[in-house]
């Protein structure tokens, strides 16, 4: 075993907090082990640094609930590759899931949450699936990206894939949307566009 006094030879008289970045020097009274132990300039680094390890094993936890929620299976989805939530759905058809003491749409958690951290832009579908969670059919958007990407969808998927007589007996269905997504094969956000004259202009 080394001695006390060859282990703290080099101890250094300032370090920097790896929490703030800012240098502090040895405290008076501070003995070689305590010194040698200290990794923090103050206590508010301390409780910074313990809020956020227990985030991260709160988003380690919910990850894990939320991964015993996806269907990975190949077929899911307009194109068949699709990773479908299998839990809780709102009523237009997104999953959702607690996570990190709050309640989020499950392709957001996908997008930006499993990362461990938030952002201020919507999570928005290439896939035209709002049960999908894979990250590669997700993106960051704006509102107004949003909206321009439904209504490219909506003419270049919707309309081919419906009749007039069917367009016109989604427009008169009171039923919520995704019972009626359900029944013609389409997404919950195309039976929007419909019912709002988005697509299917002259009908």
């Amino acid at each position: 075993m080394m001695p006390a006094h060859r282990k703290y030879f080099n101890l250094p008289e300032s370090k920097t907090c790896p929490e703030c970045g800012s240098e502090f020097m040895r405290p008076p009274g501070y003995g070689h082990d305590r010194w040698h132990k200290a990794e923090l300039c103050s206590l508010a680094c301390a409780s910074k640094r313990g809020s956020r390890r227990k985030a991260e094993q709160r988003v380690v936890q919910s990850a894990d609930i939320f991964e015993r929620q996806v269907d990975k299976r190949p077929g899911q989805g307009p194109a068949g590759e699709c990773w479908q939530w299998t839990g809780n759905l709102c009523s237009k058809g997104y999953g959702r899931l607690g996570f990190n003491y709050k309640m989020l749409k499950a392709h957001r958690i996908a997008l930006f949450g499993l990362n461990g951290h938030d952002d201020p832009r919507m999570a928005c579908h290439h896939c035209d699936n709002p049960a999908c969670v894979r990250p590669e059919h997700l993106y960051a958007g704006t509102a107004a990206d949003n909206v321009s990407d439904k209504m490219t969808r909506g003419r270049h998927r919707g309309n081919h894939r419906l009749t007039k007589a069917q367009v016109e007996a989604i427009i008169a269905d009171p039923r919520v949307y995704r019972e009626i997504a359900q029944q013609y094969g389409i997404s919950t956000s195309n039976v929007g566009m419909i019912k709002q004259r988005l697509t299917w202009k002259d009908t």
